[in-house]
C-alpha cells in the first residue's frame, strides 16, 4: 500500500502509516519469538530451491520458515546484544514513523517555513547502524549472513529520504539529468530516472526499507 502526500492530510497520512508499521512490528515479533529468537529471514513465504540443476518447489521448515531442501544452514537463536539487535531492527521503522509524524505536526503550524529537520533521519540511521554492529557480536550462519547483507543494502534508502534527499541526493540527480538530457543513449537512462523520481519523492513505502 502506498500513501500519497497530496491525497490525504498530513496527520491522516502518518496515522495510516503508523498503523501499518505497528502491524508489521507485531507480526515480526510473533515470528521472532515463535521461532525461538531467530533472525526474521526475508522472504518468509515459499521459495524455489535449486538442487542438481533442477528447479523444485521447496518445502518450508515450519520451525524457522525457510526451505528445508536448501543447502544453506538454518538460523540460530539470538542472545545478548544480538537479541537486542533484532529488536532494534524490528522497531526502527515504527520509531522513525513516530518521529516523522511528530515533526509533521510541527510543520503544519509553521506555514511558509522550510521543513528540513534531521532528527528523525539521524535517529533512524543511528538505530539501524547500532543494530548492524550488535548483530555482528554473535556468529551468523550463511543464511543469516545473506539476510544481513540484504539489510545493509536497504541502508541506501537513507539517501532518498528527506532531508538528506533534498540537501544531497536531489541536487546530484538534477545535475546528472541536466547534463545528460541531450546525450545519445545515456539520455534514455536520464529520462527513465526522471520518470521514477515521483515515486521516491512522493511515496513513503518506496523508501521505507522495512
Amino acid at each position: 500500500m502506498l500513501v500519497h502526500k497530496s491525497k490525504q492530510s498530513i496527520n491522516t497520512r502518518w496515522r495510516w502509516i503508523a498503523g501499518l508499521e505497528s502491524v508489521k512490528v507485531l507480526l515480526r515479533l510473533v515470528l521472532f519469538y515463535a521461532t525461538n529468537k531467530r533472525i526474521v529471514i526475508h522472504p518468509t513465504h515459499f521459495a524455489r530451491g535449486d538442487e542438481d540443476n533442477k528447479i523444485n518447489l521447496a518445502t518450508l521448515d515450519s520451525r524457522i520458515g525457510i526451505p528445508s531442501s536448501s543447502t544453506l544452514s538454518g538460523s540460530l537463536q539470538r542472545f545478548g546484544w544480538a537479541h537486542v539487535a533484532e529488536l532494534l531492527w524490528i522497531f526502527r521503522p515504527l520509531i522513525y514513523v513516530g518521529l516523522m509524524w511528530k515533526q509533521s505536526k510541527k510543520k503544519s503550524t509553521k506555514e511558509n517555513e522550510e521543513y528540513n529537520n534531521w532528527k528523525p533521519w539521524l535517529i533512524s540511521l543511528g538505530i539501524d547502524l547500532a543494530a548492524r554492529l550488535a548483530r555482528e557480536l554473535q556468529p551468523m550462519t550463511r543464511l543469516e549472513r545473506e539476510e544481513s547483507r540484504r539489510r545493509d543494502y536497504l541502508l541506501l534508502f537513507y539517501l532518498f529520504r528527506e532531508p538528506c534527499y533534498n540537501f544531497f541526493t536531489k541536487p546530484i540527480v538534477d545535475m546528472f539529468c541536466d547534463a545528460t538530457e541531450h546525450r545519445p543513449l545515456i539520455s534514455i537512462f536520464a529520462a527513465a530516472l526522471n520518470d521514477y523520481r515521483p515515486f521516491w519523492e512522493q511515496y513513503y513505502f518506496c523508501t521505507s526499507g522495512s
